[in-house]
């Protein structure tokens, strides 16, 4: 019985049905079904299907992504754990984080300083609208789930 599913799981990966399955280990994190002669996988809540293997991958939860994100995204600590590597993800949390920076330094030198007090209001005015727009743009990304994560997969809803 075991060399018949075999048989029929080769055939299937030759024909070009990857995702074919003979026995529940095939699939990870995940069951294998069989509907309308057809093999695949089911994969349990929270993970799927990546490089070419069957539900082995987890995906990250919306509500702590959001939790992160209204928590200390300010600083870019939302785009650092999404990663997953990417040098994207990871660019774009230094920029967070830099702004952030330059939003806590020009209040410093406004308290700091007596002189120049246009130039400085002016510049806090900006960076913190820059720091703040970011920052919302990341709530509302997670909440209408256009925020992958660094490898292009969708977070895993409430």
């Amino acid at each position: 019985m075991l060399k018949h599913k075999l048989f029929i799981f080769i055939l299937l990966v030759i024909l070009g049905n990857i995702s074919a399955c003979v026995i529940d280990d095939d699939c990870n994190h995940g069951i294998c079904k069989t509907e309308n002669n057809t093999t695949f996988c089911e994969c349990e809540k929270g993970y799927v299907d990546y490089d070419d293997k069957m539900c082995n991958y987890q995906q990250f939860k919306k509500f702590d992504i959001f939790l992160i994100s209204v928590c200390s995204g300010m600083f870019g600590t939302d785009w650092f754990y999404l990663s997953r590597g990417s040098y994207w993800y990871i660019g774009i949390g230094c920029i967070k984080t830099a702004t952030a920076v330059i939003v806590i330094g020009n209040l410093c030198w406004l308290i700091r300083s007596s002189s120049r007090r246009k130039w400085i209001i002016f510049s806090l005015t900006l960076s913190l609208l820059g720091w703040i727009s970011m920052w919302a743009t990341d709530w509302i990304r997670v909440l209408f789930n256009i925020f992958p994560d660094g490898n292009g997969i969708a977070l895993n809803n409430w």
